[in-house]
């Protein structure tokens, strides 16, 4: 996809260089990526057709189901051939993934974050995996800020910080704080996990009584769900994605195609009110997409900064200059965590800078009602921290918090309450104290409460 400004890239002790993904490929390089690849419309075994060369024009089927079939039982790899991709559990969808990589015949595996959205279960089963294809002699390279799936099953570790390798060395030279350290730099001193202590309601928040809705399918989303988010509280989210947080978010917003239930914020019945109307009453969204759903790419960070329903110095009928330069210099002045540049344009940015932007923009003492979706996606391990810590003082100062994560460690230290959602309905409710992370995973997965 990019070619290198300088360096060499060797492969059993050979110099290569590619100069496309297919070039890769043929070096027995395989990639699968955070965010998923695969058609949805299409079957795992078509899909994985699609990255098999010299096939000819017609489709062996059943040469391919059988290959799938054997490489599935041979790494715990379950997953149906003939199953239709959208049909598949996120879990099972990265099964497919990995799979693909294997019959393509790769023995260099690259996987970026893949543990991002699974379940607590279904990581350690990923795991499991990754240290059989080790054994097996595969080469593997894990992407990862989780520094428990690194100890589970990393032989050697480089660090990068800043586009930089820092250090690295066996697994057997670090301890869990040594890596941090290595990790954060200078700012290692930020790297104690926010634990909220316990809030008390200070009145009504965010409630959704009795609330369903279709997803853009047309598919229930969402069916009777009710969560109270009082003022002065946080309320986390647990799901696997596409079990109903996007169709929640979507209600909240005022986007959502509502079938039946009410939506109220401070109290006030907002089920008819434009999204519009819910910002000015101090709704803010921090969007499941920032990059597509919170920013506009051609702008750049100072102006984006600009598009806020907060009293901004510098904008009303006619726009300052000068003092919207300021304002936007005092954002980043206050910002716990590095910022880009006031003039570079978001569609310049990697995720997590646009990340960054939208939460230093929509973090501020205005909000009433937060909603905020994987706050720490994209982030550094002391950046996760410093967006926690803002989003904890926010619920301090009275705003309900309706917190969306992938990271049940982040839910567990940050919520008041934690909601498991599973095929759109309330699959579980536990009160602060009482998270048990495998029993949470298995509800998000679809097992019945015990």
């Amino acid at each position: 996809y990019y070619q290198p400004d300088g360096g060499q890239l060797a492969i059993d002790g050979h110099d290569v260089r590619f100069h496309s993904p297919s070039d890769a490929r043929e070096h027995g390089i395989g990639m699968v990526f955070q965010n998923f690849t695969l058609i949805p419309a299409l079957s795992v075994v078509e899909n994985i057709a699609l990255v098999q060369g010299g096939s000819g024009i017609r489709l062996n089927r059943r040469a391919l189901a059988r290959q799938i079939v054997t490489l599935s039982e041979r790494y715990g790899l379950e997953v149906r051939p003939d199953a239709l991709v959208r049909d598949l559990s996120v879990g099972e969808r990265q099964r497919a993934e990995i799979l693909k990589v294997l019959a393509s015949e790769a023995r260099i595996l690259i996987l970026d974050e893949p543990t991002s959205v699974l379940a607590p279960h279904e990581v350690d089963s990923l795991l499991a995996i990754l240290r059989h294809l080790r054994d097996d002699g595969f080469a593997i390279l894990l992407i990862t800020h989780k520094l428990r799936e690194v100890f589970a099953c990393a032989d050697r570790v480089t660090v990068l910080r800043r586009g930089r390798v820092v250090g690295g060395g066996t697994i057997g030279e670090f301890t869990n704080e040594s890596l941090l350290r290595m990790m954060l730099g200078e700012r290692s001193g930020q790297t104690a996990v926010v634990e909220a202590a316990p809030a008390v309601a200070q009145g009504p928040g965010i409630a959704l009584e009795n609330v369903t809705a279709a997803g853009a399918d047309g598919r229930s989303a969402l069916r009777e769900v009710s969560i109270e988010v009082p003022a002065g509280q946080i309320v986390g989210i647990a799901a696997v994605a596409g079990n109903g947080q996007s169709g929640l978010a979507d209600v909240v917003i005022g986007i959502g195609k509502l079938k039946g239930g009410r939506v109220r914020l401070g109290g006030v019945d907002v089920t008819h009110a434009s999204p519009s109307a819910r910002l000015e009453g101090g709704l803010c969204v921090v969007s499941e997409d920032p990059v597509t759903q919170s920013a506009v790419g051609p702008m750049n960070v100072g102006e984006n900064f600009m598009l806020t329903r907060a009293k901004v110095d510098g904008k009303g009928a006619l726009l300052n200059p000068r003092r919207l330069i300021a304002t936007a210099n005092a954002l980043v002045a206050r910002s716990p965590f590095p910022m880009p540049a006031l003039r570079r344009t978001l569609e310049t940015l990697s995720g997590g800078n646009v990340q960054r932007v939208v939460l230093v923009r929509e973090l501020q003492a205005h909000c009433r009602f937060l909603l905020v979706y994987y706050p720490s996606r994209g982030l550094d391990v002391a950046s996760s921290r410093a967006v926690q810590q803002m989003i904890v003082d926010l619920r301090d100062q009275g705003a309900a918090v309706l917190l969306i994560s992938e990271d049940l460690d982040e839910l567990t230290a940050l919520s008041d309450e934690v909601v498991v959602l599973h095929q759109g309905h309330v699959a579980g409710r536990f009160p602060r104290g009482s998270v048990d992370p495998m029993r949470v995973g298995h509800l998000m997965t679809g097992g019945a409460e015990t």
